[in-house]
């Protein structure tokens, strides 16, 4: 897929991953992307330092644009997942 933003990439100690179609790899990246945003929520929660905070912020924002591009993605390619379930608070 070329559109799609690509976690792959970030993965090189692990063999590429093969996806059968675009839709198996947008709800993969979707999946990987909401796990960093999860992590970069915790992150925030436990930072104290001033600097790691401004950075857990920048983090959490390029995530959220991250998910944001890949739910258009798959909006425009008619992709309908039960699979994808958003888990992170909106209280945060």
């Amino acid at each position: 897929m070329k559109n799609a933003y690509n976690y792959n990439n970030l993965e090189s100690d692990f063999p590429r991953r093969k996806f059968r179609s675009d839709e198996e790899e947008i709800i993969y990246n979707i999946e990987r992307v909401k796990d960093a945003l999860e992590m970069a929520y915790a992150q925030f929660n436990w930072a104290t330092e001033p600097h790691m905070v401004d950075s857990t912020i920048y983090e959490v924002n390029a995530n959220l644009l991250k998910y944001e591009y890949l739910l258009q993605q798959a909006k425009a390619l008619g992709i309908i997942s039960n699979t994808v379930e958003y888990r992170c608070n909106k209280d945060r």
